[in-house]
């Protein structure tokens, strides 16, 4: 690539200068869609069965743990 009144030097250091640029600008970006999927994740409600349980219905949270749910699977 040659470009008119350039030095080798200069896109060089042109170069550099966009790598750090573009590696910095993703690091922030990372960082800002970290912070909200984290906050995605951090749900304040207990379980069903945690729930249950602490209302005094033990039978009910027994059946809510040994019934199959699509999000928790049972384990063999």
């Amino acid at each position: 690539m040659l470009v008119l009144g350039t030095s080798k030097y200069k896109l060089t250091v042109l170069g550099g200068i966009s790598v750090l640029a573009v590696g910095l600008c993703g690091y922030f970006v990372g960082r800002t869609a970290e912070i909200k999927f984290a906050a995605m994740l951090t749900d304040k409600t207990p379980p069903p069965d945690a729930k249950l349980e602490q209302e005094g219905r033990y039978d009910e949270a027994i059946q809510v743990l040994l019934s199959p749910n699509k999000e928790r699977p049972i384990q063999p």
